[in-house]
Parts: structure tokens; sequence; C-alpha cells
């Protein structure tokens, strides 16, 4: 796959998660060019590990689209094998 400066190597588009009437994720866009490292930061409950789930294939969203190096991360495998998270809740680093 050509991963050209135009193509965005991480992209959401409309990605939104529904459980029943809750919306854990709605309407959730960005994309992210290749070579960078970004932080992705919210309060608790903001949505940032079901949008990471979703780029990583282990949720499905309910409306929307994701791409990693512009596949589609729902019908191919291969685009999640590409996506790397860090989490975690608090600082590694000790203060000692």
């Amino acid at each position: 796959m050509d991963t050209t400066a135009s193509t965005p190597m991480i992209e959401a588009i409309g990605l939104s998660k529904f459980y029943r009437d809750f919306a854990a994720i709605r309407d959730v866009t960005f994309s992210i060019p290749a070579g960078q490292v970004v932080a992705f930061l919210g309060p608790n409950g903001a949505g940032k590990s079901t949008t990471m789930k979703i780029l990583t294939g282990y949720l499905a969203p309910s409306a929307g689209s994701a791409r990693v190096a512009g596949l589609d991360v729902v019908s191919d495998a291969s685009a999640r094998q590409n996506v790397s998270a860090i989490s975690g809740k608090r600082s590694s680093l000790s203060r000692d």
C-alpha cells in the first residue's frame, strides 16, 4: 500500500459506538499523518479506550469507518496489525 503524504496513517471518520441507548462515542473524526507520535487525552468516560479498541479491531463500530494505512480496520485484518497503543492511568516513572 502506498502511504504517501496525502494518505493519513490513521483515520477515523464518523466513528460511533452505541450500547443500546448509550453512546460510548459519537461521530469521532480525526486523521494522523504518517510519522507522527500522538497522545489521545481526555477525562474518564470520554471514549478514548472505545476508540482505540475500534482502531485495533477489538470492537466493531456501530457507525462510521476507520482506516490504518488506507486499509479498513473492520474488513482487513492486516490494518489492525499496524496499530500500536500504550495505555496507562498512572505514570510508570518513579519520583524517587
